[in-house]
């Protein structure tokens, strides 16, 4: 039997929510910080049909389907997120267990089911980092990519990652350069001017206690992201190298694709 497409799945998937499950996805879905964004007046007292059109459109079906699995994850709905991604994303999925297998094949680097369980892409682009080095871990994507059958991409990434580099000890997170200097300070007049929306990043950082209270008043109290931007590398981020690393990976949460051209750089 042929598969089914990706917009029947989905749509199998939403109507198997219930009204509570339901209502808490869109929430979900409007909460979501990664762009593209999905405004409130197109999903607000939409049916289930119509805003599995409002996914498709704005993200393509695969990327739909990428989405609903990671919103469904986010609510509790595993059983459905699951069932999605088997049907959906088989390739994805795939991958997902092949990852899992890999501990067995290599010499004493442990891959959990919980570092890379319900997490993104570029969370396990980082666990395999962290776990393998730089090189190692394009090495271990080209081989997984390969045993799923993913030759063209394992092509690709192969090309894109272009010769090995000699082989040198994993860096720390964020720390970039042969002086170690972490990354965002390298890139610090970039992220002055490019973050955007600094409001939810202060809100995140006083739950992570990066900030006390005072200062994420004081902070939020300026005017501009600039200026906001500015007073973090002024306090906080002088701390210590750990305040720059949650706050690094909270614009790669919310501003992928400026983190993402940062590093190409």
């Amino acid at each position: 039997m042929p598969p089914r497409r990706i917009k029947m799945v989905l749509l199998d998937t939403m109507e198997s929510l219930s009204k509570q499950n339901f209502a808490a996805f869109c929430d979900r879905l409007l909460d979501r910080r990664e762009e593209p964004r999905v405004r409130r007046c197109r999903v607000e007292g939409k049916s289930r049909l119509q805003v599995l059109d409002v996914l498709v459109c704005t993200f393509t079906e695969d990327g739909a389907a990428r989405v609903t699995a990671e919103l469904l994850h986010d609510i509790g709905c595993n059983q459905e997120a699951q069932s999605l991604v088997a049907e959906a994303c088989p390739a994805t999925m795939a991958a997902y267990q092949h990852l899992l297998k890999i501990p067995k094949r290599r010499d004493n680097q442990s891959m959990s089911i919980s570092r890379v369980e319900r997490k993104s892409r570029l969370e396990i682009g980082k666990v395999m980092i962290s776990t393998f080095t730089e090189q190692g871990a394009l090495k271990v994507a080209e081989e997984i990519l390969r045993e799923i059958g993913c030759s063209q991409a394992a092509d690709k990434l192969a090309k894109e990652a272009g010769p090995a580099r000699p082989a040198g000890p994993a860096r720390p997170a964020g720390q970039v350069g042969a002086a170690m200097e972490h990354f965002v300070d390298v890139h610090m007049e970039e992220l002055v001017q490019r973050v955007s929306n600094v409001d939810p990043i202060l809100d995140v950082l006083l739950i992570r206690k990066v900030i006390q209270p005072e200062d994420y008043d004081t902070i939020r109290a300026l005017p501009t992201n600039q200026k906001k931007m500015r007073e973090l590398y002024k306090g906080p981020f002088r701390s210590s190298d750990i305040c720059k690393d949650i706050f690094l990976q909270i614009v790669e949460k919310q501003q992928p694709f400026l983190i993402d051209d940062l590093k190409r750089k």
